[in-house]
């Protein structure tokens, strides 16, 4: 215990002497004759200061000049008031750091000023604090060729005549901190340089006492006025080189041949309603950036070579004064829920950098016309990205990654310039393209994401469209087809269409409805061979085709785009054989909404494509897409039957790489598919109020195999596998056959994605006398062997009311305009309301509330007649509109 207690003694002494020694070597030196900082003898026979001594300058007798001869040092810095005069010299290439606070207090009588001047040495502190006083005895700091670098705030709590920082030369302050004070003083210049330097925000002293010749900035914060620019307060040049200057929404206004700067990396903020400075020359590197960050601002015409990058954000509208240059990226955002409208008039903006608009408008009749040097994207969060015309300059290439681009007017591609859609992407030009560059000029993209899309208005414009093929299982005969169609005219089918070499194998298939064949284009010798099916070796427009490839790859079509209408004539050969469908392909690279639109003669209402998911037809319903360079097929219910494939059915949808089923409120889709979901067939129960229980051919589609098990319905002899009905009631019973494959085990699942409404479906098996409740539970297993009935199953509904829906309701009356519909009922009802299309596509639907009059609005709907179709607890009431 002694020995501890003597430790803990002995180390008490050793700090009090650490803390004594440090007190001692603390010390302050005072000046108060003239003489050298290196000499004693300033210091009244006190060694030269150091940096951690105070430094006072006071003089009571007369004058005093102490002058700065070697690299000095202090920890503080004051001017005692007194009765004459004193003055702190540093000239040559001497030097004095002051740790913390040079203090400068005012003399007591005339003549007495405290000055520091600083001729070609330097001044280093972390502040200055001049003291009130009058213009017969000043504080102030004099600058000559020097430098005086101020860590934080300049405070000048004298006026402009009595406290001031005066430029003799060019030298320069930097100024860390801001420049104020009770008065504020004065900044008096010659040719020097104020550099606001700080690294926290800092506002940038600007009245009408303060004369900046060069006015620097490099804060990386930001430095912000606090005031405007005019050509009294800033006679030279203002260069931003490097971090933040903010104008403070604040005009800025300079003197003839001087200029307006901003460096690489360095950014200018232009706020509130403010213009670009004027009358300065003005110089933006390539790197710099400038923001238009306030509201209904003017952007400026920055003669050449222009911007560097430009950002327009915040809010409100920001107009082009003219055409402008941008040699980096145009950034179009706003912060607030009010998005930035970018008023780009009808000059032409040449952008060399790339093009990001977030959630903002770009309105008029410009030209973008891209010329970067190196890759260019358009991109940004919009859902669609709208300009009136693109150029893409020669050597220039653009690639657009705006979920939907739309030109409003033209696409020029010049000579050796190239526009790229990815994979996913949309584009639409209404106006006219003209692709000087030839087919590697427009380059629609595929891969196993999805398919770039395009729809344009004028033919003649060639392109390459790619499309995806991913591998088939080549040691299984029914794996990895897929449904094609050229997008392009006289596409041959040669090169990477029939590639060849080790695992290079393909089969390219065209279907010949007379012979119900497939005929490979290997088959050059055995009728019908494939030219004579085709005819010829290239793709036919509008034609569809069957593939596989051993190998994956994005398979390219080069040519002409097509973009006019297709017409095309239909056989039936065979009718009882695959009820005389013929391969059709969409001809576009787009997607195509089937039926809606089209002219069809005696041609099914229902196509069929193939889905590599299930290796078997599905239905496709009026409204549903084909995807781009997708086959389907159709229907023809009389030899020579027509259609016309029409141009105005194109629609943006290039999510989908192939055809991918949908679900829509008015269907039941039921698939039976094989235990080891290999195989299977969809059938659908379409609810259209227009449609009857028997075969409707501009509703219904009929049974096309496939190598799914046999699954369709039955509406009398004929087999659907769409089949329409006008309502799926208590009373409505549905038969569907089923016959196995090569599966033993299956299931028969429901879709229940948006099911109808306050319907139970039910499946009876009548094999095993199970009743399935597939709204409670989805998916049936069973098992089938050769020889089952294949009359195995019916579908049958309930209400959930458990009262079947009627026809009539005298109680309500419907009726259109505009586009609102209104609805009167006397017997207070809740329940929903229905809008169908005349081929059965629900087109909304909406509560109905127990009112006597009730106003729904409707979408933007094309004129025509629909169907309103209101269920309530009473039963159901339906009645036909006219909307115009």
């Amino acid at each position: 215990m002694q020995k501890i207690l003597h430790y803990s003694v002995k180390l008490v002494v050793v700090l009090l002497a650490m803390i004594l020694t440090t007190q001692l070597q603390a010390a302050t030196r005072t000046a108060s004759i003239s003489g050298n900082w290196s000499s004693t003898a300033t210091w009244g026979g006190n060694p030269v200061p150091t940096a951690s001594d105070d430094v006072i300058i006071y003089n009571t007798s007369a004058a005093i000049t102490v002058t700065v001869d070697i690299a000095a040092v202090c920890q503080s810095l004051t001017f005692k008031s007194s009765i004459k005069a004193s003055t702190l010299s540093i000239s040559g290439t001497n030097s004095l750091q002051v740790t913390n606070a040079v203090i400068i207090n005012a003399g007591t009588l005339t003549n007495a000023h405290k000055i520091i001047n600083v001729g070609s040495g330097s001044l280093s502190c972390a502040s200055v604090t001049m003291g009130l006083t009058v213009s017969t005895r000043t504080c102030q700091i004099e600058i000559g060729t020097g430098t005086v670098t101020i860590a934080g705030n300049l405070t000048m709590n004298g006026n402009a005549t009595a406290n001031m920082i005066k430029f003799t030369a060019a030298g320069t302050m930097n100024i860390g901190g801001n420049i104020g004070g009770s008065l504020k003083g004065d900044i008096i210049p010659s040719t020097g340089t104020v550099n606001y330097n700080g690294n926290a925000l800092q506002m940038v002293a600007m009245n009408n006492n303060y004369e900046y010749y060069n006015l620097n900035f490099n804060n990386p914060t930001e430095a912000r006025l606090e005031s405007y620019v005019n050509n009294t307060r800033v006679l030279g040049n203002i260069t931003v080189e490097s971090g933040i200057f903010s104008n403070g929404g604040f005009g800025m206004v300079g003197n003839s041949g001087k200029t307006f700067a901003v460096a690489d990396g360095a950014t200018f903020l232009l706020g509130g309603t403010s213009t670009f400075p004027t009358v300065f020359n003005v110089n933006l590197a390539a790197g710099s950036f400038v923001e238009y960050n306030g509201t209904n601002q003017a952007v400026a015409d920055i003669a050449s070579p222009g911007y560097g990058f430009l950002t327009l954000s915040n809010t409100g509208t920001k107009t082009a004064g003219g055409g402008l240059d941008i040699r980096g990226d145009l950034f179009i955002y706003s912060e607030t829920a009010t998005p930035v409208t970018f008023a780009a008039d009808a000059y032409t903006h040449n952008v060399a950098g790339n093009w990001l608009n977030v959630e903002s408008v770009v309105t008029g009749n410009s030209t973008v016309n891209f010329n970067g040097s190196t890759e260019q994207f358009i991109d940004g969060s919009l859902l669609i990205q709208t300009f009136h015309n693109i150029s893409i300059a020669s050597g220039s290439s653009v690639i657009t990654y705006a979920p939907l681009l739309e030109i409003n007017n033209n696409l020029t591609i010049n000579s050796t310039g190239q526009l790229t859609i990815p994979p996913t992407i949309g584009v639409t030009c209404t106006g006219t393209i003209n692709n000087a560059a030839g087919v590697t000029g427009l380059v629609v993209q595929s891969d196993e994401t999805g398919t770039g899309s395009l729809i344009n208005s004028n033919a003649g414009v060639p392109a390459t469209v790619q499309r995806y093929i991913a591998a088939a299982n080549w040691t299984t005969w029914y794996s990895g087809w897929h449904f094609l169609s050229s997008p392009v005219a006289a596409q041959a089918i040669s090169g990477n269409w029939t590639p060849s070499g080790a695992n290079g194998d393909y089969d390219f298939y065209a279907w010949d409805e007379p012979s119900n064949n497939w005929i490979n284009f290997k088959n050059t010798t055995t009728p019908p061979t494939f030219i004579t099916v085709n005819p010829g070796t290239n793709f036919v427009v509008g034609r569809g085709y069957e593939v596989a490839y051993e190998q994956s790859a994005s398979h390219e079509f080069s040519g002409l785009l097509n973009v006019a209408n297709v017409n095309k004539t239909l056989t039936v050969t065979s009718p009882n054989v695959n009820y005389s469908w013929n391969l059709l392909g969409n001809p576009y690279p787009c997607s195509l909404t089937w039926h809606t639109g089209w002219t069809l003669n005696n041609v099914g209402a229902i196509s069929q494509v193939w889905s590599d998911a299930i290796l078997d037809y599905v239905p496709l319903i009026a409204g549903e897409g084909i995807p781009a360079m997708n086959g389907f097929m159709v229907e023809a219910l009389t030899n020579g039957a027509s259609l016309t494939i029409p141009a105005s059915a194109r629609t943006q949808d290039p999510y989908t790489p192939w055809y991918k089923s949908g679900q829509t409120s008015n269907r039941i889709k039921l698939t039976a598919r094989s235990a080891d979901k290999v195989t299977g067939k969809e059938s659908i129960l379409l609810l259209n109020p227009n449609s009857t229980v028997d075969f409707d051919a501009q509703f219904d589609g009929h049974y096309l195999a496939g190598q799914g098990p046999k699954f369709y319905s039955l509406a009398g002899d004929d087999q659907l596998t769409v089949n329409s009905l006008p309502e799926l009631g208590n009373d409505v019973q549905i038969p569907f056959v089923f016959a196995k494959n090569n599966s033993g085990n299956f299931t028969i699942e429901l879709d229940t994605e948006n099911l109808i409404p306050d319907l139970d479906i039910y499946l009876t098996d009548k094999k095993t006398g199970h009743e399935a409740n597939l709204t409670e539970n989805p998916v049936y297993a069973f098992s089938s062997d050769e020889g089952d009935d294949i009359n195995r199953f019916t579908v049958h509904f309930l209400t959930t009311t458990g009262v079947a829906p009627v026809k009539e309701n005298n109680s309500m009356h419907v009726y259109a305009s505009g586009n609102t519909l209104y609805i009167n009922q006397s017997d207070l009802q809740t329940g929903k309301v229905y809008l169908y299309s005349l081929t059965g596509q629900m087109m909304s639907t909406s509560l109905l509330e127990a009112s006597p009059s009730q106003s729904i609005s409707l979408p933007q709907l094309a004129p025509g007649m629909y169907l309103v179709n209101i269920r309530t607890g009473l039963g159901s009431y339906t009645q036909k509109i006219i909307l115009k």
